[in-house]
C-alpha cells in the first residue's frame, strides 16, 4: 500500500530490491532517516507540557512515578493543556 511504502526503512528496502541499490547503502539511508525521525519526534514531545520525562540513568527515581502510573485510574481522562496554550504542529 502507499502508506506502507512510506514507513521507515521500507522505501530503502524497496530501492534495494526493485532498483538494485546496494544493501549497505540502503541500510545506511534507513538508519539516517530513522535518526532524523527520532530527532523530530523528540522535539515534538519536548513541546508538549503533558509529557513528564523520567530519568533512566537512576532506576530508583523511576519507582514512584511508575507506581503512581500503575495505580492511576485508567478511566480518568488525560490531562489537558492549560487554557490558552496549544501545541504547534511541526513538519
Amino acid at each position: 500500500s502507499r502508506t506502507a511504502r512510506q514507513a521507515l526503512g521500507y522505501r530503502e528496502l524497496l530501492a534495494h530490491v526493485e532498483e538494485g541499490v546496494d544493501l549497505d547503502a540502503a541500510v545506511e539511508l534507513a538508519v539516517g532517516r530513522t535518526r532524523k525521525f527520532a530527532r523530530r519526534q523528540r522535539a515534538w514531545f519536548r513541546r508538549d507540557p503533558r509529557i513528564e520525562w523520567l530519568r533512566s540513568d537512576d532506576p530508583k527515581s523511576l519507582v514512584d512515578p511508575l507506581a503512581a502510573l500503575a495505580l492511576a485510574d485508567p478511566f480518568q481522562p488525560p490531562r489537558r493543556h492549560p487554557k490558552g496554550t496549544r501545541l504547534r504542529r511541526g513538519r
